[in-house]
């Protein structure tokens, strides 16, 4: 859901236009640097630049885009859609808003609505390959392996050396237990491409513990944890890896950290199956 810089090519021809060109590119200057100020994380001021953008130029479908980007940051999904669907009508060809809007109906939990759009984005820009990832994202939210399966291979057709895919493919087979050595291949392919990432060793530590490599999962989530100490799912996986082994003191522990880092880490993995 990254924000897209406004392209500014503009060219004033006559006097009479300067007005108008001085316009257009003042605000394409505020979009700019709130596309700055978006992928700093600072949300709040990147919504001052782009509502300037828009009072400059209300007809600029880029610019509802990029803020609607930055609500969706910020957890305002209802001002998220509002904006990517004002860019949708401006643009109605415009992929990008299709899949920022998809992905904050993701965010809101609405995973038909949201397919619907990745769906949309897709017709309408067949290589688009974030959109084959987000849609794939949504599937297995919605319990569908098969179909998020699909969308990761295609996704990575797409983009062969893209870490996340691999991840998330590897992390999808991991939570619906399916799969399991091909779920290993992909969480070590992910790690080739972006070592030591602290995600995707939680995640290739919870297919050891699918596997009953207990050494191995606790290793990984470890690592992970290190990397990490703020995240709950290293040490809650770990702890069941712990529990499994047998030493119950260190299992109870982590769990105890995890629940005490995320209250509902437990419902979590009791959904995937795994259970203390």
């Amino acid at each position: 859901m990254s924000p897209l810089r406004q392209p500014v090519t503009i060219t004033c021809v006559i006097a009479a236009a300067l007005t108008g060109c001085t316009t257009v590119i003042e605000s394409a200057n505020f979009n700019n640097r709130g596309d700055a100020y978006a992928r700093r994380g600072d949300y709040d001021r990147a919504i001052q630049d782009f509502d300037q953008a828009i009072q400059l130029q209300p007809g600029s479908a880029f610019t509802f885009n990029n803020r609607g980007n930055a609500y969706a940051h910020k957890g305002d999904y209802d001002r998220a859609i509002q904006d990517f669907d004002q860019a949708i009508r401006l643009k109605p060809d415009y992929a990008h808003a299709f899949n920022g809007r998809g992905n904050t109906y993701v965010r809101k939990g609405d995973y038909d609505r949201a397919i619907q759009d990745f769906d949309q984005a897709i017709r309408l820009k067949p290589d688009y390959m974030e959109a084959f990832f987000d849609r794939a994202n949504a599937y297995r939210e919605k319990g569908d392996y098969e179909h998020s399966i699909q969308d990761y291979d295609r996704a990575i057709y797409l983009e062969p050396n893209d870490a996340d895919a691999f991840s998330m493919r590897c992390w999808t087979r991991a939570v619906f237990n399916k799969e399991l050595e091909s779920a290993l291949a992909d969480c070590d392919e992910s790690l080739q491409l972006r070592p030591a990432h602290a995600d995707t060793l939680t995640r290739r530590g919870f297919v050891h513990f699918r596997m009953a490599q207990y050494d191995r999962a606790i290793a990984d989530c470890s690592a992970s944890h290190e990397r990490d100490p703020a995240v709950a799912d290293p040490l809650y996986v770990r702890g069941l890896a712990e529990r499994r082994k047998g030493d119950q003191a260190a299992g109870d522990a982590d769990i105890a950290a995890a629940k005490a880092l995320y209250q509902n880490i437990a419902k979590v993995y009791a959904d995937y199956g795994a259970q203390p």
